[in-house]
């Protein structure tokens, strides 16, 4: 199987651009050579707009968000809903937990440091 570079990339449209060709173009092989197959997906970051991304662990500072727009993009296709059965990520240390994207579960364990508390 291909392996995918990751980061860094330069910018925001940067990374959604790799990111829909490892789901969308030449890398498409892997869904579509394994058309009964789910997909698991393992990132840095998380996706934008999901709690798993937004860290709340400095109250005067207000939330911050810290996920990615393209990859939120990508989760919310037809493609992702239908093959993509979880995604877990890190980058955002108290941003451990779960949600949803539509179908697809987010999940980011947190950082070891951090917390004391896996996902269950």
């Amino acid at each position: 199987a291909p392996v995918w570079p990751g980061f860094p990339f330069a910018s925001q449209d940067a990374f959604s651009s790799a990111l829909g060709s490892l789901m969308e173009g030449p890398t498409l092989g892997l869904l579509q050579a394994y058309p009964d197959h789910s997909v698991v997906l393992l990132t840095h970051v998380g996706p934008t707009q999901v709690s798993t991304s937004v860290d709340f662990s400095v109250p005067t500072q207000g939330p911050v968000a810290s996920g990615s727009e393209g990859l939120l993009e990508l989760l919310r296709s037809s493609t992702a809903q239908q093959k993509v059965v979880t995604l877990i990520h890190g980058h955002t240390h108290f941003g451990q937990g779960a949600g949803w994207v539509g179908q697809v579960r987010v999940a980011n364990p947190g950082s070891v440091l951090n917390t004391t508390r896996g996902l269950a």
